[in-house]
């Protein structure tokens, strides 16, 4: 579970707390995280500080720091995330507190390879920057220039046999990438682009640093044959080998149950796997969770967890319990 600067690990049989890991000072307060595959650190994505790799105990093992002369590749980029704020005073004043945070110092999506040796961010510009974990270096680039306004890329996914890389950006395109060569083998066209219905923010904000540019979760199924998006309210299903749709998983909705509309945010928030492929879960602002059967395509499970507030969730191994985490604290759920 993720703090404002700390990581709960919790055990799910006895629900205790079985450690907390703070992070040190100076990493930023936490926006996205991935643990490592062998449970002892983690890649830790503060706020305006960059990414850090942080171990389970606590200890600062490295920052990835861009080289000296990243400017000459990676372009004249605009600024990156945002966050928003306001404050109204007595006086009837208002103050507007959002800010755009420097190119690449804010992630907004991250992953890491199966092995652990490399991970993958997306910072909202128009690359995603891949990196050596065992040496602390930038080894990739993934993404292009383009004229005028550039493609800003919020959402990254590596595939579980480690060959392939996918990103979302804002062109409404979903890119896989060869991990060896950075070659681009596959592009896929969405149907939604949020930012065509999105509302002016302060200060005209590209995106909310949770938000990831509006842009639903992507993922890998296990065997890495499909890749899965949430494409508006539908979550779609591609194979690989051909680029041809296979499936549609329809049944969350566009709007909150209390606040209504949030125009900006993904409706699929997040998606999951259970280890062996067969059921997958999706996380939405409507404040559902839902496990699917992957090959049917059909909803097995759903719960809206009181009081209707759905950050995150993960389902396990062998899918039949599924963890919330929300507004406030965790639950697990049995699924049928």
């Amino acid at each position: 579970m993720l703090g404002m600067g700390k990581i709960e690990v919790w055990d799910p049989v006895t629900a205790e707390l079985e450690r907390t890991v703070t992070i040190p000072e100076g990493a930023g307060r936490g926006r996205v995280w991935a643990p490592s595959p062998n449970g002892r650190w983690l890649l830790w994505g503060g706020q305006n500080a960059g990414l850090h790799v942080v171990a389970f105990d606590g200890s600062h093992l490295m920052k990835l720091e861009l080289p000296d002369d990243a400017a000459a590749y990676l372009g004249a980029e605009p600024p990156g995330l945002a966050s928003f704020g306001a404050v109204h005073h007595p006086d009837g004043s208002y103050e507007d507190l959002s800010r755009r945070y420097p190119a690449y110092q804010t992630a907004c999506s991250v992953a890491l390879s199966p092995d652990g040796t490399a991970a993958v961010a997306a910072h909202g510009q128009a690359f995603a920057l891949v990196w050596d974990l065992r040496t602390g270096r930038l080894r990739q680039l993934l993404g292009e220039e383009r004229s005028g306004q550039p493609v800003r890329i919020y959402r990254v996914a590596w595939s579980p046999d480690g060959k392939t890389i996918l990103t979302r950006d804002d062109a409404r395109r979903i890119r896989l990438w060869d991990t060896a060569s950075g070659r681009e083998l596959l592009s896929l066209i969405t149907a939604e682009n949020p930012h065509e219905e999105a509302l002016d923010r302060p200060a005209d904000m590209p995106s909310e640093i949770t938000s990831c540019g509006g842009l639903g979760a992507i993922a890998f199924t296990p065997d890495a044959r499909y890749v899965v998006a949430g494409d508006g309210e539908v979550i779609r299903v591609w194979e690989i080998s051909s680029g041809r749709e296979v499936a549609r998983w329809i049944g969350h909705a566009a709007l909150h149950p209390i606040f209504g509309a949030y125009p900006g945010v993904p409706r699929v928030l997040d998606i999951r796997f259970a280890a062996d492929g067969r059921r997958a879960l999706t996380v939405g602002v409507d404040a559902t969770l839902r496990v699917w059967d992957v090959r049917s395509g059909e909803e097995v499970w759903h719960a809206t967890p009181d009081p209707c507030c759905v950050d995150w969730g993960d389902i396990s191994p062998d899918g039949r319990s599924v963890v919330w985490a929300g507004c406030p604290g965790m639950r697990l759920y049995a699924v049928t």
